[in-house]
């Protein structure tokens, strides 16, 4: 539905509910007829004009020519945020969103500043899999009876084991 037949649809409740034509005239209807909704399609009726806005005059320029610039009124608190004029865009239409945004994106910035480097990284994945394996190891000594035996004294490789437990348990 377009904004206008919306204008036209409340327009029309109003004349009824109120009984007179234009008695209620919602702000929308007003900003339509005075022109901030640009040049309508076909001229308004004078005698309706003067009942919507009265005196008024409606506006012969290009309608966002009237709006104050909002970039010049950022807060200071927030720009220390606004890394591109993206950014400051998305402050001047979304305000609260933006700040939120831009907090948590500064945040993960800041995590990424204090994580490990990636060969550090890997160590510790390394650690991480073979703790697994070992966990894995230790847990089947107690499960798996049958799979668990001594070679010459030593016990087998908690790799050869997690494989026979694989195995084991798809019925190989």
């Amino acid at each position: 539905v377009t904004p206008t037949s919306q204008l036209v649809g409340i327009q029309a409740v109003l004349n009824v509910l109120s009984g007179k034509r234009y008695s209620i005239v919602p702000k929308e209807v007003r900003d339509y007829v005075k022109g901030f909704y640009g040049q309508p399609p076909a001229p308004i009726d004078e005698d309706v004009k003067r009942l919507i806005i009265g005196d008024e005059e409606p506006i012969t320029c290009r309608p966002a020519d009237l709006l104050e610039s909002a970039l010049d009124k950022i807060p200071e608190e927030v720009k220390p945020y606004i890394e591109s004029d993206e950014d400051a865009l998305t402050y001047v239409l979304f305000p609260a969103t933006a700040i939120e945004f831009f907090k948590k994106r500064k945040a993960k910035k800041e995590e990424a500043k204090t994580s490990l480097p990636p060969e550090r990284q890997a160590e510790l994945e390394q650690v991480a899999a073979i703790s697994t394996a070992v966990a894995a190891y230790m847990k089947s000594l107690s499960e798996v009876k049958a799979l668990t035996f001594q070679r010459a004294k030593q016990r087998i490789s908690p790799w050869v084991l997690a494989g026979r437990q694989s195995l084991a348990e798809h019925g190989v």
